[in-house]
């Protein structure tokens, strides 16, 4: 069983690629969604969040006020970075569990892990390889704004306080250049599970 990761930059497309392989039968995780969990539902992580970010970190009941996160950790890389100690180590032992728990059912060949911060947070040291899709400035603009409604403005902040795809480039083992359709994306989506089916059959 291949353990591969999906990441990229907000609004590259990283997510609409791991719910390809979801589709198609595959286990995903999805590193956003178990932090967010974990940050809600685990009484220690919790406890620190508030510590870090306030009380405000949290809604009257009780889930994350994830706009109020995002404004902190967004503008203060201090915050950001100390926040990430906390949950990354948790989300960690999720992830683990996840594969040693697929890794014992012989039906799965394939397994992804879809997070945002693979390399920074040295999650590619318990994965086969790493699957990066990029897409350009504007084209990620006029995704979110259309699926979020997200203003401009945010979204370009958002994108200046993570890495460029040079970075992603330099790092990941294969590229998804996302600047077409969803047909288009989805067509090296699957030119990836067939090298990847090969490759696990070769194995």
């Amino acid at each position: 069983m291949l353990r591969l990761g999906i990441t990229g930059g907000y609004g590259s497309g990283k997510s609409t690629a791991a719910q390809y392989f979801e589709r198609k039968g595959y286990p995903v995780v999805y590193a956003d969604p178990l932090a967010k969990k974990l940050m809600t539902e685990d009484a220690g992580v919790r406890k620190k969040i508030i510590d870090l970010l306030g009380n405000d970190a949290y809604n009257p009941d009780g889930t994350l006020n994830t706009q109020h996160v995002a404004d902190i950790i967004f503008t203060e890389p201090g915050k950001k970075r100390a926040v990430e100690r906390v949950v990354h180590p948790a989300v960690f032992a999720s992830i683990d569990t996840f594969f040693t728990e697929k890794g014992s059912d012989k039906s799965y060949s394939l397994t992804f892990v879809e997070a945002a911060l693979i390399f920074e947070s040295r999650m590619e040291d318990m994965l086969d390889y790493v699957i990066a899709v990029i897409a350009p400035e504007e084209q990620r603009i006029r995704r979110i704004m259309q699926r979020d409604g997200t203003h401009e403005e945010e979204i370009r902040k958002r994108i200046a306080a993570q890495h460029s795809d040079e970075y992603f480039k330099a790092r990941a083992d294969f590229i998804i250049e996302n600047t077409g359709d969803i047909r288009h994306l989805h067509q090296r989506c699957a030119f990836l599970e067939t090298l990847f089916l090969s490759m696990e059959t070769s194995s």
